[in-house]
């Protein structure tokens, strides 16, 4: 079983349903893979959804707790974070997470922000793809 760490933008375009884009999240959702997640997906996504209300956004994000879980994000991711060649800190702070719970995969929609990546990196349909 692959273990597969999912960038923010690929839980926010299921969790917004955002149009061209949630057909592929839903899809990966489905496939009942080990997924992680940063804890910056979480507090992205909560702000990303303020439109919906406190109480909403709690639920949702209580919704998507019980199918992903967290990697911890400690001194050490952020200290290879800031050490890293990655242009973008929060970039280098998801690779690191990935690094982290041994991701087989990174599926991203931003495959080019994961250039540094010593991990196979996917966007969501090629992802599928590569899964079937």
């Amino acid at each position: 079983m692959k273990i597969v760490f999912l960038d923010t933008n690929v839980v926010v375009d299921l969790l917004q349903k955002r149009e061209g884009f949630y057909q592929y999240s839903a899809q990966i959702f489905s496939l009942g893979l080990e997924m992680f997640v940063s804890p910056i997906t979480f507090s992205t996504a909560s702000y990303l959804l303020r439109k919906l209300g406190t109480e909403a956004i709690k639920n949702v994000l209580k919704d998507l707790r019980i199918i992903v879980d967290v990697v911890e994000m400690d001194h050490e991711v952020i200290d290879s974070s800031l050490k890293s060649k990655f242009n973008d800190i929060e970039d280098a702070m998801q690779y690191y997470c990935a690094k982290k719970c041994n991701a087989d995969v990174i599926v991203t929609r931003n495959i080019k922000d994961f250039s540094e990546s010593e991990i196979n990196v996917l966007s969501p349909n090629a992802f599928l793809a590569e899964f079937e």
